[in-house]
């Protein structure tokens, strides 16, 4: 995939800034824009063992070659979510003693800046803070403020000067943080809405800097045209709707795109961005020549640049000199913490109960129980990776991302019998269809005009009504679903799983993760309807450290992990159910047969 565009901007304004020594006066100014890099530092996937031709050494090739030309001047830009996703980047955050290789890398590369992403937050107050030191660079999120004196807790814009010519970039990360983190990873800011923030900070760039060019680094996806305030994907409603932005790299979303809209004054606003993990590059080439003391831009020639398939190869030096980092991270990452007696998989999880989401089940009911001294009556959780397994044999931490794959921590909360049922109808409703033939489809997707069902070429999968991640199950009581009726009267609680009769007015502790806990999904807000804002009273219990640690420690305690089927909850009509699993299961995965 190689998309371009050519925007006509023949603009000048007038110059700011000086240089030591004798500035060109024509030049091309490159920028190249990574998103949601995801730890993807090395052309090594620490998740499946396997080499890749996409990471940041791909990209140190790409910086190289293009220094190469004398006429380019090229800055290298990130808009977020860097520290998450990776083993790597995990043993560096948490389990290393040192310097954080995230930050070295960047700074290898010359970074002139990054953005704040939402799982940047994620890592925690005490990692984000010590990364700021690190960086050779500003780390900025203009829309992040400080709860105590307003100013933002990460710098909110900063400018280079290249040959005379100025370039402010401003920062902005998505502001839905709050719903989905637990507030004890922000708890010293607050956020903004991105094209309000914007607003107020070119203003005050306007004034205090002169730039010639202002560039928007946002930790938000594309979105619409009509984004509602305080919305998660931003960027083209605030190209659209907010004066003084030139460019604006966007991320979030992990999707490409490249776009040029108007401003309210009329101005061409280039939006674009890459995908995640390197798997494309964001490319920009301004063509600069100095006139007098006004500055002359040339066409914008902008293209997203395929990385991944490519078989570019990894930069020598830049492998060469983190080789001492990599071989340690894969020396650590893959210690053996544990045995498991039999593989089990995520893929059975999308069609019902699952071996792989149970052993989820039983390690938060024993961590609860040790780390938080509480005993729990139900459990909460989903599968959060689609295609993910745990193979016989040993268990090596880097195994602990396949079976779960993100930094949440673990909560006890309290839900009454009802506001439980209330989360399965609405979790359910998410997840199935309403089948009213044996030959129908189980689970709930999305169709295209032809009533087809769209299907997901990067994942390789189909389009769904809810993401996979959404899929709950509960273990504690037993149930059933009832695949042939509608939301609210699908689940049928019976009894707790010790026998006890489940009921509706009586308040039960929940085990469950921060991210939902949080209003994550809906599933305790728009299913259970509980006010985000009373979601904290219902708190009574959290783990100091996120949830992956503990699932570690449990299974280096019991040393042999032996999965079991729960047995608590099904489909119903159960021969409807197994059909339909059988046939759906085909669809998503060719590969394998279920049984």
């Amino acid at each position: 995939m190689r998309i371009g565009i050519l925007l006509t901007m023949l603009v000048f304004i007038t110059s700011c800034g000086t240089s030591k020594t004798a500035p060109k006066d024509e030049f091309n100014l490159v920028l190249i824009g990574t998103t949601d890099i995801h730890g993807m530092i090395f052309p090594y996937d620490f998740l499946t063992q396997k080499e890749t031709d996409h990471s940041m050494a791909q990209v140190a090739t790409v910086l190289n070659t293009l220094k190469k030309n004398p006429t380019n001047e090229v800055l290298y830009v990130d808009t977020g979510d860097y520290y998450q996703g990776q083993p790597v980047i995990y043993y560096y955050n948490f389990m290393h003693q040192g310097d954080n290789l995230g930050a070295s890398a960047l700074n290898y590369l010359n970074a002139i800046t990054t953005a704040v992403g939402n799982h940047d937050i994620e890592v925690g107050q005490e990692i984000y803070d010590d990364l700021v030191t690190q960086m050779n660079f500003p780390y900025l999120a203009a829309n992040a403020l400080r709860k105590d004196n307003d100013e933002p807790y990460f710098e909110a814009y900063t400018t280079t000067n290249i040959e005379g010519l100025k370039i402010a970039f401003i920062g902005m990360v998505t502001p839905q943080i709050p719903q989905w983190l637990p507030e004890v990873l922000w708890k010293d800011m607050y956020f903004e809405d991105i094209a309000t923030s914007s607003e107020k900070w070119i203003k005050i760039i306007k004034e205090k800097e002169s730039p010639d060019l202002i560039i928007g680094l946002f930790h938000s996806g594309l979105g619409t045209a009509d984004a509602p305030y305080m919305a998660e994907n931003s960027a083209l409603y605030t190209a659209l709707n907010v004066e003084g932005y030139d460019v604006i790299f966007k991320g979030h979303d992990h999707e490409s795109s490249l776009t040029n809209v108007k401003s309210p004054s009329g101005k061409n606003v280039l939006v674009l961005g890459a995908n995640d993990a390197i798997r494309t590059l964001a490319k920009l080439v301004i063509p600069v020549k100095k006139k007098a003391d006004t500055w002359e831009f040339g066409e914008f020639q902008a293209e997203i640049l395929d990385i991944k398939g490519q078989n570019m190869p990894a930069d020598p030096d830049f492998m060469k000199f983190f080789e001492k980092d990599f071989k340690l991270a894969k020396k650590e990452l893959n210690i053996a913490i544990g045995e498991i007696s039999e593989t089990i998989t995520s893929r059975d999880s999308i069609f019902g109960p699952s071996k792989f989401v149970d052993l989820i089940h039983q390690l938060q009911f024993d961590i609860t129980k040790t780390e938080l001294n509480q005993t729990v009556d139900v459990s909460f959780s989903a599968p959060l990776s689609i295609d993910a397994s745990l193979k016989k044999g040993n268990i090596y931490f880097s195994d602990l991302f396949s079976l779960y794959r993100y930094e949440n921590w673990l909560y006890v909360m309290t839900l009454s019998g009802q506001e439980i049922k209330d989360f399965l109808e609405y979790n359910y409703n998410n997840w199935i269809s309403t089948m009213i033939s044996p030959e129908s489809y189980m689970i709930a997707y999305k169709y295209d005009a032809n009533n087809k069902i769209i299907k997901n070429e990067r994942y390789n999968s189909f389009e769904t009504k809810d993401r996979f991640y959404n899929y709950d199950s509960a273990a504690g009581i037993n149930y059933t679903v009832d695949l042939q009726k509608p939301m609210g009267s699908r689940v049928q609680i019976t009894t707790l799983s010790n026998g006890t009769v489940f009921d509706m007015n009586k308040t039960y502790k929940v085990a469950i993760n921060s991210y939902r806990a949080n209003g994550g999904g809906g599933h305790l807000t728009a299913g259970a309807k509980i006010p985000k804002d009373k979601l904290v009273d219902r708190i009574i219990a959290a783990t100091d450290k996120d949830l992956r640690f503990y699932l570690g420690n449990s299974i280096k305690e019991s040393k042999v992990v032996t999965p079991t089927l729960l047995n608590n909850w099904k489909f119903i009509p159960e021969d409807w159910a197994t059909e339909a699993k059988k046939r759906e299961y085909a669809m998503w995965f060719p590969d394998s047969v279920t049984n």
